[in-house]
């Protein structure tokens, strides 16, 4: 016998998952001889956002990411300033720490979200290359075990031409 519900916010296949570590450069050697992954690309991320309560917040990451099959891996350590990531790891530890889900409607999704009491950490805008912005909202899934949900969706901000 199954028990079917009626999801209230629908969500793609899982895009990427992410890891909360306190060295990337050693967790990139124990997942490439562990699991085979690789190679990854790393880089340092200094991020802008607005957390939970409206307030602006800044951050450097180091990143690293691979594929695994369809799914992206990412390997995110805290250099600099606050991030849900840094609370991560002082209550639990490194591990995974979030799913990515790359969604059409980030408002609507966040607002869908925020009705079933699910409220974004933080959310911003990281550019990705010219005219293309990733919008991204880390919501707070405390109540549902803790491992964050990352929206994200990629915006074209180029010239409107007419």
């Amino acid at each position: 016998m199954t028990n079917e519900l009626e999801s209230v916010v629908k969500l793609p296949p899982v895009m990427q998952i992410g890891f909360a570590v306190v060295d990337v450069d050693r967790a990139i050697e124990y997942y490439s001889a562990t699991f085979g992954w690789g190679p990854f690309e790393v880089q340092d991320i200094d991020l802008e956002y607005v957390d939970g309560q409206g307030q602006p917040g800044r951050c450097r990451l180091k990143v690293a990411i691979t594929n695994s099959g369809p799914v992206q891996i990412e390997i995110q350590q805290v250099l600099e300033g606050e991030h849900p990531i840094k609370t991560y790891i002082q209550e639990r530890g490194e591990g995974i720490n979030h799913l990515c889900f790359m969604v059409d409607d980030l408002t609507r999704i966040v607002s869908d979200l925020a009705g079933e009491g699910i409220k974004p950490l933080i959310h911003g805008s990281l550019p990705l290359w010219e005219n293309t912005y990733l919008n991204f909202a880390c919501m707070d899934t405390e109540k549902i075990g803790g491992t964050m949900i990352e929206l994200v969706q990629l915006e074209d901000r180029g010239q409107q031409r007419g």
